[in-house]
């Protein structure tokens, strides 16, 4: 059962006026049974800082995706990248990290354009992007996390759409370390979550059904990292390096998968109706997204 959103009762979300080192202690006085530790919830205050990574060459997009990053394919009006950072503007980010690599001009120019003085865009760019998955870009941001002083961050992928309440949701849930989840999209190529009935503590991901006991949710290409899961994600990866320089590994079904029996990640699982997305990594996803754009944009 989530205790959050889709099955959430009266009685527990009253809890979620109090402070958050009281969470785990009034859902206990309430008579409900709960693993979330205090230690597992965040500070009360806003995460201010994300991460986007934006690495990907799109080569299953046609000749559009080689002459041009996969987050300036245009829906709505507007260029994916730039729904984002909109969208992560008014849930209260601050800073912004893009984590570059094919087309890395794009970017570049567009922290120039969009950067002010009240929102930071910085380019991070890796050099082998051609050759590494989305967990060496997501290491590739390690030093630029560590001079922002972040407890906390949003993680995304570039080439999603998806709608401001699904941020929304993530800045108002407590728990530290979150993947955005929905229901069964029905798009093709899915990330599949196993997850606690319990208490949405995730088990494994995979894209393969079969490989997990229970099929909790979707993985929608989301994420909030504590500090904490990020550093013991990069200690991981960069022993599996070590171990195999050619390791060619993702920050979800590698990164995450390896670390949550000891860092707890938990799967906020909203229904589809009420967060549509869609991720846009091939020419079929582009044209689903292109039915999808008016009802995902509704709430802007």
């Amino acid at each position: 059962m989530s205790i959050f959103y889709s099955k959430i009762t009266p009685l527990i979300s009253l809890c979620l006026i109090f402070t958050n080192s009281l969470f785990a202690n009034d859902l206990e006085e309430l008579g409900v049974v709960t693993k979330i530790n205090a230690s597992d919830l965040l500070p009360s205050e806003v995460v201010d800082t994300a991460v986007i990574l934006a690495a990907g060459m799109g080569t299953r997009l046609g000749a559009e995706g080689i002459v041009k990053p996969k987050g300036f394919i245009e829906l709505g009006g507007r260029t994916l990248i730039e729904h984002s950072i909109q969208k992560l503007k008014a849930c209260g980010v601050t800073s912004t990290i893009i984590v570059t690599g094919h087309q890395k001009q794009f970017y570049e120019k567009f922290a120039e354009a969009f950067s002010d003085a009240s929102f930071s865009i910085k380019c991070c760019y890796n050099e082998e992007y051609a050759t590494t998955g989305t967990m060496h870009s997501f290491y590739k941001a390690k030093a630029m996390l560590e001079e922002l002083n972040t407890s906390s961050f949003l993680l995304l992928e570039s080439d999603i759409i998806y709608r401001q309440s699904a941020l929304k949701a993530l800045q108002e849930d407590p728990r530290k370390n979150i993947i955005l989840a929905t229901s069964a999209t029905n798009a093709g190529d899915e990330v599949y979550i196993d997850a606690s009935e319990l208490d949405d503590r995730v088990q494994n991901i995979s894209k393969d059904k079969g490989a997990l006991k229970t099929v909790h949710s979707e993985f929608v290409c989301i994420t909030k990292f504590s500090m904490n899961a990020f550093q013991e994600m990069c200690k991981l990866y960069k022993n599996g390096l070590e171990a195999n320089p050619y390791l060619k590994a993702e920050y979800g079904r590698y990164g995450i998968v390896n670390i949550c029996k000891e860092v707890p990640f938990y799967a906020l699982r909203l229904p589809f109706a009420d967060c549509p997305w869609t991720e846009v990594d091939t020419v079929e996803q582009q044209e689903r997204a292109k039915e999808l754009v008016d009802l995902i944009l509704s709430d802007k």
